[in-house]
Formats: C-alpha cells, structure tokens, sequence
C-alpha cells in the first residue's frame, strides 16, 4: 500500500465507531456500557445498522440523557431499551433535581423507531417542576411498553406532566402505569394544520392526575381504548381529552372511577371541536362513575362537535346536590348519535343537559335512572328524532 497513513486517517474513524447492530448490556458487571448515557451517546455517534437491543441491568440510574435522531433508524431498524430482568420496578430510571432548567429524566427531538419496554421512569413523588419526560418533538413510531411512569403528587401546572409529546406523526402507549402528575400524557400537534399526528392508548393504568390522564390537542386522532382511571379527591380531573381533531376518534372500552368528598366535580371523557362529519369519533362501551363533590361534573361532554357517535356507554353520578352535574352534555354540536347508554344520575336534578344549537341524529333507547328530569334543553330544536325512549324529555 502506498499510503498507509492516508489508509488509517480514512477508516479508522469507522472501526472505532462501527455502527451499532444485535444486543447489548447496561450496568451490572462487565457490561458493555456502564450507564444509560453512555448507551445513548454511542446511539448518537454511529447509528445503527441493525436492530438494536439495549438490555438494563437491574439498578438504580440516577442520570438524564438526550436522545437525538439515530442514523440508519427505520422500521426494520428499531431501538429497543428494556430491563433484562423482565421486572419493571428493577429498572428505575430517575433524576432528583427539580431545577426548570433540568426537569426531565430524557429529552428527545427527532427520534424514530424507539421502543422503551418494563422500566420505571420516575421523578421525585413530592415538590415541583416533576416531570418525568421533558419533550419528545418532531418523531416518530416511538412506543412505552409495560413501563411505569411516576412523578409529583403535588403536581400543580404543567411543569408536573409525566410525558409532553409535539409535533409527533405516531405514538404508542401500551399496559404502561402512570402515576401522579399534572397530567400523564399531553399530546399536541400543529396548531396550524393539517393535523397528522396520531396518538394510541391501550391497556393503560392513570392514579391521581391533577389535570388528565390523556389530553391530545391538535391531533388527526387518537385511539383510546380498554384503559383504566382513578383519582381520589383531585379537583376538576378529567380522564379523557380529545380537542381540536379532524378524523375519527374511538374511544372505548374504558374505566373511569373519580371519589372526590370534599372538592368539586371532574369529568370522564372530553370531546371538542372535532370536525369533519365523514369521519365519526366513538364513544363506546366505556364505564365511568364519579362520586361525591357539589361542583359541575359530566360523565360526557361534547362540545363545538361535528360527528359523535356514543354508543352502549354506563354513566353513574353520584353527588351532593350541586350545579351543573350531569350524565352527559352536549353543547352546540352536530350529527350527534346516542344509542343504548345508561345514564345515572344521584343528588342532581337533571341527567342530561343539550343546548340548543345540537343536531341529533339518532337518540334511541336512552335509559336513565332519576327521580328528577330525563333531560334539560335551552331551547327547543326540531332536529331531534326521539324513538323508544324510556322516559318522556323535559323541555
């Protein structure tokens, strides 16, 4: 070889930093990277060629990271961090500092094809700026499974929300664990459109936000299906938000249990402004009881809505006598659908409440139990089709 200086200043950086492919070890003894952080840092020098999986030992890993876009990422090329052990609460994954200028266990921009599996991301269970997950931007098929994700009980804004996710085309939550919080996972696209991003929860469990469980703003849709949600005496917690989306929601299969004895009302499942009557958003099949308080409650709410399907929903209301407290409302919406709910309503007046600007499409078999009125309009509107309802409406 003529030149084999020139050789070795032309490869060298390439045999150092081969890009990563196959299974590799975090922590414990003789791994082959001694922390998360240096896992992450060789990520984002040399890429991947392969899937890589990232098997943590069982520990404590009191560190932050930044995960950037990973070179070679694709569908075919996925990251995977998990606990090797298989056990969730083995992996802890933390960071104690509660400074805004650090309040995040990782923080993430660009990133692709990411699975994090059966860890504890959590931040300290007590003070401020507790958030677990900074920001995940401008990504893509990122994906929790079997996770918990844990943060402050004194949550009180959203420098407390466990994940913030914008700007993000596809996100998956799956049999994860959230605990505590402002609000577990808040989700927004680009406010000025076209809205394209896509959120999935499924199998999830939600203890005690502040806020929400899910609130998606800006979204083509999101698909919410078979989670559970429970609060103890949070003021005006709703589990459920889906606000300015254009495509079809479904919203299913969910159970939602909020007790609050000394403070005012929460609210199961939030629609707004979801436009677009092509495409319907579902709610169905879910379960939701709300109990005690004196301030405004709803099971459902829709509101500004075009295109609203509930369907075989079970709504239980159970309440001092107060205002604003109902089973389902419905404000200025259209081609609203209602088909075989059972709405309960305990200690307030009215089940349901529609104003006068809704255009029902359908309202059949809408089973109540109160000892007050069926439903209460603002004023009369000729486009509601009434077929075997139980019970008379009061208008």
């Amino acid at each position: 070889m003529k030149n084999p200086l020139l050789f070795l200043l032309t490869f060298l950086p390439l045999f150092i930093h081969a890009q990563l492919s196959g299974t590799y070890t975090i922590g414990g003894a003789n791994p082959d990277y001694a922390s998360i952080g240096a896992a992450v840092t060789a990520l984002n020098q040399t890429g991947v060629n392969g899937p890589v999986v990232f098997n943590i030992r069982d520990g404590s890993y009191v560190e932050q990271s930044l995960i950037n876009a990973i070179p070679g990422s694709s569908l075919a090329n996925t990251v995977t961090f998990q606990s090797e052990s298989g056990d969730s609460s083995a992996v802890i994954w933390e960071w104690l500092n509660g400074t805004l200028a650090t309040n995040y266990v990782f923080f993430a921009q660009n990133l692709t094809n990411v699975y994090f599996k059966k860890l504890t991301l959590r931040r300290p269970a007590t003070g401020n700026n507790g958030r677990t997950v900074a920001y995940i931007s401008n990504s893509a098929n990122i994906h929790f499974e079997n996770c918990v994700i844990s943060g402050s009980g004194e949550a009180n804004n959203h420098q407390e929300n466990l994940i913030d996710v914008a700007l993000c085309s596809s996100l998956y939550f799956k049999n994860n664990r959230f605990v505590n919080g402002f609000t577990a996972v808040t989700f927004a696209g680009n406010y000025q459109g076209p809205f394209v991003d896509y959120a999935s929860l499924e199998g999830n469990q939600f203890f005690n936000q502040k806020e929400a469980g899910f609130y998606g703003v800006f979204l083509d849709h999101a698909d919410v299906i078979d989670n559970s949600f429970f609060s103890v005496n949070k003021n005006g917690c709703t589990a459920i938000i889906i606000a300015d989306s254009d495509n079809a929601s479904t919203v299913t299969g969910n159970y939602i249990e909020f007790t609050n004895t000394i403070l005012s009302g929460n609210t199961g499942i939030e629609i707004t402004n979801k436009s677009g009557a092509a495409a319907k958003t579902r709610i169905s099949n879910n379960m939701i009881a709300t109990f005690g308080g004196d301030g405004a409650s709803s099971g459902i709410l829709v509101k500004s809505s075009t295109g609203v399907e509930l369907y075989f929903n079970t709504v239980r209301i159970r309440k001092n006598p107060g205002w604003e407290c109902y089973a389902v409302t419905i404000t200025n919406s259209q081609q609203i659908e209602l088909l075989n709910n059972n709405f309960v309503c305990e200690g307030s007046p009215t089940v349901a409440y529609f104003t006068c600007k809704n255009e029902f499409r359908r309202l059949q078999q809408f089973l109540h139990r109160s000892r007050h009125k069926l439903a209460q309009y603002a004023r009369r509107r000729r486009t509601l089709s009434l077929r075997r309802s139980q019970f008379p409406l009061c208008i």
